[in-house]
């Protein structure tokens, strides 16, 4: 190649290297420019996130709610701090801290707790004892609360010793009185719990002691949700739980009941006072925390006052085998199989899974049945655990029923209806008659039957039953009980009903109101005077007396709006109750 050809390329690759120096020059000054601009934008984000950050990391889960700085009228030493949850889930409190609370301004710790949504937790100096005016138990109790009356800040922090909360400045309290011996507490929308605008002195008492002037409202806003019966055995914090009384208080221990929901039972304290008038099947809504006795899960009310009483339901036990019960603690359960082994009050029923223990407390009255081993049983009763040993204790006489191996349908009396209604409950016997309302029409539960002697209901806990129409004439074989007062049978199976023959329905009985308790269980017809008419019960008058007239829900009857003086014709069934007699009518032509 000669000089001239390589001058010229070597120029020619100069040149295109500073143009591609100075392309790149130009698009670097361009990105430069481009940056300045947007750097404003991406610097005031990156000044707000931090700040978003930091926002949702202050946002309040807990609080201190309310001091007892100045101790109580009882002792100056009569101290407590109660916390609160402001969100809706469950906080553990486990290595939660408080600085500021102990002696010379030392840490109270907490060791372990939980801290149900919108629920309080209150460390207090002493339990529930003589030393204070609190008349509700703490949730923990921690004797080296010391709070400043001169100088107070308290700061909560977690686990991790990030701060949650404070209250007060290092000042004098912000709020709350020595000479009142009124707490401080937090307003309604804490904020800065520095600020003397977050407190104010209570001016009302609540949970306090009987006659203490002492102003103060422990624990008294709760606002919990109710508990399900089965998780409440695993809480620490106080709780709420709703349930059907299934024993009433005294029946097994002193001072304590059994409630039931849909989930399981358990075992309800009552410390001090008196529970309410209760019935078995009533519903009640209770406040308490779970504390164990002998081993068996309990919870002990902590607000009597906070008893609230609902209506009356049936009450459901549960069918479970007799190796099952050591999962069913507190639990109505009913079992069935025959008789292992028996001593005194005690015996073993085992339905093949294995034994269970049934134990008839001396409080209930039951009066020791008849038995031996090889007889069948069926038990209904409370799953009581005594020290890790489960067993069935039974609540009344009708809780147990006995059937001797060797006894058969044709042992068994064939009685007219109106004598074994004459019969002590739990007596076994055997009668026939007409139905006068099949199952399914006045409950699921129970039917009724009539010969010419008189009318009786005929029940199944299980609710089930053969094919029945009306008028079926029917051999019943089954076990004289009692519910509010009227007799009944009751049946274990279906194959305890014998269908006879198929004969016309019964006709109703026309009668007079002032006879009609000898027409009880009986198919009737009643004509008189509206006197009174509340929804879907009226009453009739028909110048001999009133009686009760209730149109139950299964019916599906429609009722037409009644006002005094309306004269009408009602056929139903003759029922008792607590109350008195009524009539229950059966289908929409039974009302005129």
């Amino acid at each position: 190649m000669d000089c001239l050809g390589f001058d010229l390329l070597t120029e020619g690759w100069i040149l295109g290297k500073v143009i591609e120096v100075c392309c790149f020059i130009y698009t670097f000054s361009l990105i430069i420019n481009l940056v300045k601009k947007i750097l404003p934008i991406f610097g005031f984000i990156f000044i707000f996130l931090p700040l978003v950050k930091v926002s949702a990391e202050t946002s309040k889960t807990v609080i201190i709610n309310e001091i007892m700085w100045a101790g109580s009228s009882k002792s100056s030493d009569d101290e407590w701090i109660e916390l609160k949850n402001l969100t809706n889930q469950e906080i553990d409190l486990s290595g939660f801290k408080v600085e500021g609370a102990g002696h010379s301004g030392g840490t109270l710790l907490i060791p372990s707790g939980t801290l149900e949504p919108n629920d309080y937790f209150l460390i207090s100096n002493y339990e529930k004892d003589d030393n204070t005016i609190l008349n509700i138990e703490p949730d923990l109790v921690n004797n080296d609360i010391s709070l400043s009356n001169s100088s107070l800040q308290l700061i909560l922090k977690d686990k991790d010793g990030n701060t949650i909360d404070e209250a007060g400045d290092r000042g004098s309290p912000l709020a709350g009185d020595n000479n009142l011996k009124a707490s401080m507490q937090r307003v309604d929308n804490p904020g800065d719990g520095t600020q003397k605008s977050d407190w104010f002195t209570t001016k009302t008492q609540k949970n306090l002691k009987p006659g203490s002037s002492d102003l103060a409202t422990p624990q008294s806003e709760i606002n919990i949700p109710i508990t399900k019966i089965k998780d409440s055995k695993g809480k620490e914090s106080r709780l709420k739980i709703s349930g059907l009384v299934a024993s009433l208080p005294g029946t097994f221990f002193d001072s304590r009941l059994y409630l039931q929901d849909e989930t399981g039972g358990i075992r309800v304290k009552l410390p001090e006072g008196n529970w309410p008038d209760l019935e078995t099947g009533e519903s009640i809504t209770i406040k308490g925390k779970i504390e164990s006795y002998y081993n068996e899960k309990e919870l002990v009310v902590l607000d009597l006052e906070g008893i609230e009483v609902g209506g009356k339901e049936e009450l459901v036990p549960t069918n479970i085998k007799t190796g099952e019960v050591s999962l069913y603690e507190g639990s109505l359960v009913r079992i069935s199989g025959e008789i292992a082994e028996t001593s005194g009050a005690t015996f073993y029923v085992d339905d093949g899974s294995g034994q269970v223990k049934i134990y008839i407390k001396e409080e209930t009255g039951i009066k020791t049945p008849q038995k031996h081993k090889g007889d069948k049983a069926e038990i209904l009763g409370i799953v009581n655990n005594w020290s890790g040993n489960f067993r069935i204790l039974p609540r009344m006489n009708s809780d147990i029923l006995i059937t001797p191996k060797n006894q058969n349908s044709e042992n068994i009396k064939n009685l007219p209806i109106k004598e074994a209604k004459q019969q002590p409950k739990g007596m076994m016997i055997k009668v026939r008659g007409v139905i006068s309302v099949t199952p399914g029409i006045l409950s699921n539960g129970y039917f009724y039957i009539q010969d010419e002697t008189g009318g009786i209901q005929i029940y199944s806990y299980h609710k089930k039953f053969p094919f029945l129409k009306l008028g079926f004439f029917i051999q019943v074989i089954g076990e004289i009980s009692e519910i509010s007062g009227e007799k009944r049978i009751k049946i274990v199976n279906p194959e305890d009903i014998i269908i006879l023959e198929e004969k016309s329905p019964p006709v109703p009985l026309s009668v007079k109101v002032k006879d009609i308790a000898n027409f009880e269980g009986m198919l009737v017809k009643v004509k008189g005077k509206v006197v009174k008419a509340s929804g879907s019960t009226f009453w009739i008058d028909d110048g001999t007396g009133e009686i009760k007239v209730v149109i139950q829900k299964l019916t599906g009857i429609k009722k037409s709006r009644l006002k005094k003086g309306d004269i009408v014709e009602i056929i139903g069934i003759v029922s008792k109750t607590k109350s008195g007699f009524r009539i229950l009518p059966r289908y929409q032509s039974d009302f005129k």
